[in-house]
């Protein structure tokens, strides 16, 4: 099974490069408008919706950062130039990754939480449920092979509490009631034994 790991964005302004304003539309000090930065790496930024103090604030914002490497869009509801409601979506060579519901730094945070991750194998990874700092903590986790095998866990406090295959026989010993053994009784004919009063 795939793990991924993603750095949260760095704020590209604090990373000490050389940029250039490409495109300046509006008010993106204090009211409605769209700026787009180049940076001297190749990266480009591009900022659209309402701004306050040169940040974004409020509904329908909307940040996207692009490079050789990767694209990563934010949307949604910003505060003070952070995403606190709405999507993260993320695309590189080898997969494609949604994050959607509530932020704290960037990583989900929150209940009502997903994670969808497609793969360019055609796997798929789906987390569902309630983050905090990007990890689910209580919810499921399914994850789909391209050859059709799939395999759903339960997170309940953060701990992996079940997991069932579709290739695999599942056993919960929570579903089995009474006691520790049971007594079944056998009755024979010509030799072999069956279970009284069962017909085949």
């Amino acid at each position: 099974m795939k793990k991924i790991i993603l750095l949260a964005l760095l704020p590209l302004f604090s990373l000490g490069q050389q940029h250039e304003i490409i495109k300046q539309d509006g008010d993106t000090q204090n009211g409605k408008g769209e700026i787009i930065i180049l940076f001297e790496d190749g990266t480009e930024q591009s900022m659209i919706g309402t701004f306050q103090n040169g940040q974004l604030e409020g509904q329908d914002g909307e940040i996207k950062v692009t490079n050789q490497e990767f694209t990563r869009v934010y949307i949604g509801l910003f505060k003070q130039g952070d995403l606190i409601k709405g999507k993260i979506e993320y695309q590189e060579g080898k997969y494609r990754k949604i994050s959607s519901g509530f932020f704290k730094n960037n990583k989900l945070h929150g209940p009502t939480c997903k994670v969808e991750i497609n793969f360019k194998d055609g796997d798929i990874q789906i987390e569902e449920g309630r983050f905090i700092n990007g990890s689910l903590i209580d919810g499921s986790h399914l994850y789909k092979w391209a050859n059709g095998k799939q395999q759903i866990c339960q997170y309940n406090d953060g701990e992996e509490i079940d997991c069932i295959r579709n290739d695999r026989n599942h056993y919960n010993a929570n579903d089995v009631i009474g006691g520790s053994s049971s007594k079944i009784m056998l009755q024979t004919l010509n030799d072999q034994a069956f279970i009284e009063n069962w017909f085949w």
